[in-house]
């Protein structure tokens, strides 16, 4: 989802404080200005949701001050982000300006090759199907570009694990079970973050059974909870997918701050783990779960290690 505030620069420093304390209840990223004793300027933000924002800041009708063009992944929960200098320190800034964000980073460097686990306890075997997507199915619309989306599904299935490391940056757990619903839209998921920009979403877990947070960083293995018992013939399902943001015209530089050419995601067709190997996996095929100690920790880092030696980390 993509947010856009537009806000006037007044002198007043404390009118400044005012718009944002207004605002600061319905926002994610909130941009702080503050106004210093020698006529500048410092933008910094604020950030209540986990993971990385695409941040776009636009200056309009800036006098005496160059403009920074500011377009930047946010990681922190708050951090400066540039400041205006008066070009005549003895005169004022003027100006106006607005903001964007959207979550993610755009275009990022992802590894397409990188092994996923099966997000299954090691020896569980599974069915892949491919997933339609709705308007293809229903409204006879293409697929977007690159549309991969797993079912996994099997006989008493019950615990869904991380298949790689990355943070959780969303939570849906409000949806009830219903033994009757195997194909039911309204499932709850989690979205998480990996290192290279890329999410991984897992959708159908059993109310009140997801035992992450969100902010918490999981690692390949980590269990999140647990396979909603959707079926009365015990054929649980788990629907599985990996995914980033593209920007369609990225030679425009964010010329204005709403990310309106931001329109679409890409999906990744993951290699994974299995009892036979590495390997991308094949519509109606059958895999079993597998996994070793080198692809558990081959995105830990140093520190990390030592806490799982010192079981300061649990897989």
């Amino acid at each position: 989802m993509i947010k856009k505030i537009i806000r006037s620069i007044i002198i007043i420093t404390a009118f400044i404080g005012m718009q944002r304390s207004a605002l600061a209840q319905i926002q994610k990223v909130i941009v702080k200005v503050e106004f210093k004793s020698d006529n500048s300027y410092e933008f910094s933000y604020e950030k209540d949701v986990p993971g990385n924002y695409t941040l776009a800041i636009i200056l309009k009708n800036l006098k005496n001050a160059y403009n920074p063009h500011f377009k930047e992944v946010i990681s922190n929960n708050q951090g400066s982000l540039f400041s205006l200098t008066p070009i005549d320190s003895k005169k004022r800034i003027t100006f106006s300006y607005n903001y964007s964000y959207i979550q993610g980073i755009i275009n990022p460097k992802v590894n397409k090759e990188f092994t996923y686990l099966l997000p299954f306890q090691k020896g569980k075997e599974i069915k892949v199907h491919d997933v339609k997507n709705l308007a293809n199915a229903i409204l006879d619309k293409s697929l977007p570009e690159n549309w991969k989306m797993y079912q996994f599904e099997g006989y008493y299935l019950d615990s869904i694990f991380a298949s790689r490391k990355g943070v959780v940056i969303n939570i849906i757990d409000n949806n009830t079970s219903d033994l009757e619903a195997y194909y039911s839209g309204k499932k709850n998921s989690i979205t998480i973050e990996h290192l290279d920009g890329s999410f991984a979403n897992y959708s159908g877990f059993q109310k009140n059974s997801i035992l992450v947070k969100e902010g918490q960083t999981v690692y390949p293995s980590t269990f999140l909870g647990l396979v909603n018992q959707s079926n009365k013939d015990h054929l649980n399902s788990l629907i599985f997918s990996v995914y980033y943001l593209v920007n369609d015209e990225p030679n425009r530089k964010y010329r204005n701050s709403s990310f309106k050419y931001v329109k679409r995601t890409s999906y990744i067709n993951p290699y994974f783990f299995t009892s036979k190997g590495v390997e991308q996996l094949l519509q109606f095929n059958n895999y079993i779960a597998d996994f070793n100690k080198e692809l558990i920790l081959r995105e830990f880092t140093r520190r990390e290690k030592k806490q799982l030696k010192k079981n300061q980390i649990k897989i």
